[in-house]
């Protein structure tokens, strides 16, 4: 049996239902189903426009949280370029990126060499370091005939 042969059959049986019923009762069933659906109707608008009111308070709140966070990342780079020693921002950004690193003091700057396959996990950890305070003095970038990248610089903080 299809879905329009049971929706029929159900519409029949409501019709004869309400045709067994009195005037006055069957126009009081319609007034109250009419009544029902507005009702229904309206609380799903007002319930939505709350949801609605809701969210946008709630992204006017974030994107207000996110500019400040904004506002209190140099301050916050800074504070702890300051704690950190140089060979431990150099090793901290590496791992985090997943590089082995391997560094030599040279006066106030290190000199470093890292090897890796893609220039884009080179160019990341060069950006983190950058957003630390360390400052790029010398770099260079050759590719090994095993076609991995290897990285020299000179990198010193400030």
């Amino acid at each position: 049996m299809s879905l329009a042969t049971s929706f029929n059959q159900y519409t029949a049986q409501l019709q004869q239902r309400l045709d067994r019923l009195s005037p006055r009762d069957r126009f009081a069933l319609i007034v109250m189903t009419i009544f029902l659906v507005v009702v229904t109707v309206g609380y799903s608008i007002w319930a939505l426009h709350k949801a609605a009111d809701k969210a946008q308070a709630q992204a006017t709140e974030e994107r207000e949280l996110l500019l400040w966070m904004r506002s209190q990342a140099p301050n916050i780079r800074q504070s702890q370029g300051d704690q950190m020693p140089l060979n431990m921002i150099i090793q901290t950004t590496a791992q985090n990126q997943g590089l082995t690193v391997s560094q030599m003091p040279a006066g106030e700057q290190v000199q470093v060499s890292v090897v890796h396959q893609s220039f884009a996990v080179l160019g990341t950890w060069l950006s983190r370091l950058a957003e630390q305070g360390v400052s790029i003095q010398q770099l260079d970038i050759s590719q090994n005939p095993s076609g991995e990248l290897q990285l020299k610089a000179s990198l010193g903080q400030g």
